[in-house]
């Protein structure tokens, strides 16, 4: 980590430095760098020793202070001389912190500017009594980022969505809240607009009756939005995995919910980004992991080589078809094959000889 933090390539100078495992004194280091970006980088760091981000607080750079008002590590006392600060960059970046103290938010609050509302107004650190006065402002960009607070309560989600009836944006977002009333949302399961019913279909909280109904909505959107539900049960899927279009099924076999025999039968699918995204799917078993690294499209094969569940049996196996078919051989994918740990050594050899 040090030596890439003083390297010559500086795009890997910058990934060290944002690493959380990055060393203190490295950091310190670079805090008084010429250059603005790395000095930023230094500020956005948790890991940073408090003294230098108090050092950084004082930058002539707005984005450098502005790092130091987001990051979460930052001292009270810091985060306090900060909102005094006459940058509205730097204002914006400290009233999305979550981690501010109630006395910060207050000091924001008098100042009155719309764009900080909406910062603090999604912040699940603003007090509850600050949240509640926000919700009655008839300001749609605040009321946009109410609905993106997860501290949002039902009661105020609902004055919301009756106050904004004819705003599709803040529906979907009402819709979309864990939060939402269960009456409110099936009312918006039934929205004419297509974006609100889908927002309700995506909810993991949405009743498995209302899924019923939205599974068979004519909307493609909407039965997208069911098919990647974490919630929606197994009869469901099963019926959206043979939906006609294939970005629903897409959506089954990317979904974490979907059971292990159902996405091997996805397998043999004729779209490839369906197959891309059962790659990377969590749940995908080792039997569906082994034809998706003969695939066609190496994106696909490069997914399922470094997928959880590609052990070695299945690597060995895979490479030992390769290599012994006349017909299919494929050198390509034998040398992807090679990278992965669980490659046998003694076809190394056979790499050599038939892939050049």
């Amino acid at each position: 980590m040090e030596r890439f933090a003083v390297g010559a390539d500086y795009r890997s100078r910058l990934l060290a430095l944002e690493h959380p495992a990055c060393p203190p004194e490295t950091l310190k280091a670079s805090a008084n760098a010429a250059d603005a970006m790395v000095r930023e980088t230094v500020a956005a760091n948790e890991s940073c020793p408090p003294e230098i981000l108090r050092l950084l607080a004082g930058d002539v750079d707005e984005k450098v202070r502005g790092a130091v008002a987001r990051n979460r590590a930052t001292p009270y006392t810091v985060l306090q001389d900060l909102a005094s600060d006459r940058n509205l960059l730097v204002l914006r970046r400290l009233a999305s912190n979550p981690y501010l103290p109630k006395s910060v938010f207050l000091e924001l609050e008098a100042a009155g500017e719309t764009v900080l509302f909406e910062e603090m107004a999604s912040n699940p650190g603003l007090p509850a009594y600050s949240l509640l006065w926000m919700s009655a402002l008839k300001i749609k960009s605040i009321a946009e980022a109410i609905l993106l607070n997860p501290r949002t309560t039902p009661v105020a989600i609902a004055r919301l969505a009756s106050r904004f009836k004819n705003n599709s944006r803040i529906l979907a977002r009402a819709a979309r809240h864990n939060n939402c009333p269960e009456r409110l949302l099936a009312g918006l399961a039934a929205d004419p607009a297509s974006t609100v019913r889908s927002s309700a279909a995506s909810n993991p909280v949405c009743k498995q009756t209302l899924l019923f109904e939205l599974a068979k909505d004519e909307s493609t959107e909407v039965r997208e939005a069911v098919a990647g539900n974490p919630k929606a049960p197994f009869s469901m899927l099963c019926m959206l995995a043979c939906d006609s279009r294939d970005s629903v099924r897409a959506q089954v076999a990317s979904n974490p919910a979907t059971p292990p025999q159902m996405l091997a039968s996805l397998t043999g699918d004729s779209n490839y980004r369906l197959r891309s995204r059962l790659a990377k799917n969590p749940g995908c078993p080792p039997g569906a992991i082994k034809p998706l690294l003969t695939e066609g499209y190496r994106t696909t094969r490069f997914r399922a080589l470094v997928h959880p569940n590609c052990n070695a049996g299945v690597v060995e196996s895979t490479a030992k078809e390769i290599c012994f078919s006349q017909i299919t051989f494929d050198p390509t994918a034998l040398s992807d094959l090679a990278h992965h740990p669980g490659f046998p050594p003694f076809l190394r050899t056979m790499l050599y000889v038939r892939c050049g």
